[in-house]
Parts: C-alpha cells; structure tokens; sequence
C-alpha cells in the first residue's frame, strides 16, 4: 500500500499544467472566434460605408449601373475638381455611351489638361492645342467688359501654373477655354447658377492659392477689383438690380475665430435679395 502513494502523488503537478494550458487555448480560441465574426460583419458594414464618402466617389463609381455611375462621376467633379485624369476619363467613356460626345470631348480633354501641368514646365503648345478644340464647345460670347477682368484673372492663373506672362496674348477665347478645363464656371447670359437671378453688370470672381507669388483672389464688378493678395476670404454685396456695391470686406478665417464671428455678423446683416460675391485667397 505505501508503495503505491508515491506514485499517485507523482501525478498532480504533470496534470496541473495540461489544464493550465487547455483552458489558455480555450480562452483564446474564444477570441479569436468573436473576432473572425466581428470582421465578418463590420468590414462589409465600413466597406460600404467607406465607399460612398464623396471622396470615394470614383472609387464608387466602378460599382453602380452606368446610369448611376454617371450620376456619381457628375457630383463629385463638380464638387472636387480632382486634379488628375481618372474621373473624366471614366464619365467620357460613359457619356459617350449615352451619345452626348460634346460633353465627353470636353472630359477628355480635362483629363488632358491635368495630364499635361503634370510636366514640368508644362507644355504651352499643347496647353493652347486643347484650349482651341474645346473653345468651340463653351459657345464663347466676346464681351468687351469682361476683358480687364479676364486678363487679371489669367495673370493669376498663369503665375499659379507656374506659366509666367505666356497666356497673355492669348485670345479671350483660348483664355476662358482654359479656365473651363480646369473647372471654371462661365455663364454668358448673366444667369447666376439656377438662383433665377442675372448679373445686371459683368461680374468675375478668382480664387489662387499656394505660394506668394501663386496666391490671389479677385472679385470684379465691371472693370473695379474689390479683392486682394491678402489672405482670407474676400466679400462683395451687390444691389440685384444695378450691380452698385453695398459693403465689402475682409475676413482672416485663419488668424483667429473673432475673424468667423465676425464675418458670421456680415453676413447676417447683408440685405435680403442681396448679390453676394466670395473669393478665398490662401
């Protein structure tokens, strides 16, 4: 009898650990089940989430029928402008199917254009060789008033470019055809966006950023500029009837939020009906 004791005593610390490391691999097995579930559920639920930010708007557009990836592709150049080629390529392509060419002419040649300010310095003749083969599309309407204001304009988008004074002796056309490439809105008509209200004068509004000699902003009321190189955004009130300036003013939105309050006061006070005009130099 005594010379079975040791034995069975001999068996509890070789068992001991086995349990230890049983119940350790339970307890992980447990996790790692709760969390190959989780994944499976969240990353579909965060994939489509992820998807349709606007950001990912091109992204997004891979997915939808073409009818909606148009749709898609539409809103998010319009409220981005991206600088590089994908997204106007990919609308050209589905605009094309849909039998509208002058608008996928004028895509493609977008995607051209940004192409091209990749090259460094970018390649003027080509520049003005997409310029004219868009021009024709813009219906482009001469106005002797806008002149001024365009050439100020194209100054600034020259220095932006890194283009010097190369763009000014290009005709107005070629001048505004650059423009649309790279996301301006020009309306001839005078017709401001779908308000129902028009322009009773020329108005042109510039916005620049980056460097000293790439930042700008204007705001032209006729042949008056009521912007500057100061940073910040730039306000002008308009009368809806004979475009006469009411107020205008300066807000350094970056200095400090006294600048927001005060602006936020500006504009409540602006009158009703009232044009305003906004250009942001920074």
């Amino acid at each position: 009898m005594c010379d079975t004791a040791p034995i069975e005593c001999s068996d509890a610390p070789e068992t001991r650990p086995v349990r230890s490391w049983a119940k350790v691999l339970l307890v992980w097995g447990v996790l790692t089940a709760l969390f190959a579930v989780f994944n499976l559920l969240y990353w579909p639920v965060y994939r489509k989430q992820a998807m349709t930010h606007p950001e990912a708007f091109v992204d997004y557009a891979c997915t939808p029928p073409p009818q909606e990836a148009r749709r898609v592709l539409r809103e998010g150049i319009a409220q981005f402008n991206p600088p590089w080629d994908v997204p106007y390529l990919r609308l050209a392509d589905l605009e094309k199917q849909a039998g509208n060419t002058d608008d996928a002419l004028i895509l493609e040649a977008r995607a051209g254009f940004y192409g091209l300010l990749r090259q460094d310095p970018a390649p003027l003749e080509a520049l003005a060789a997409l310029a004219a083969k868009v021009s024709p599309q813009l219906g482009v309407v001469q106005a002797p008033e806008i002149a001024a204001g365009l050439s100020r304009a194209t100054a600034s988008l020259a220095s932006a470019l890194g283009l010097g004074t190369a763009l000014d002796s290009w005709a107005p056309e070629a001048q505004i055809a650059l423009f649309t490439l790279g996301g301006s809105v020009f309306s001839f008509d005078g017709a401001i966006g779908d308000t129902g209200v028009r322009a009773p004068v020329p108005l042109l509004v510039y916005s620049g950023g980056g460097m000293d000699n790439q930042r700008g902003a204007h705001i032209l009321v006729g042949a008056a500029d009521h912007a500057a190189r100061q940073r910040g955004m730039h306000i002008v009130l308009l009368t809806p009837d004979t475009g006469a300036v009411l107020r205008t003013d300066r807000f350094d939105l970056w200095e400090s939020t006294l600048e927001a309050e005060r602006m936020l006061q500006f504009l409540t006070r602006a009158p009703e009906g009232c044009i305003g005009l906004f250009a942001v130099c920074d």
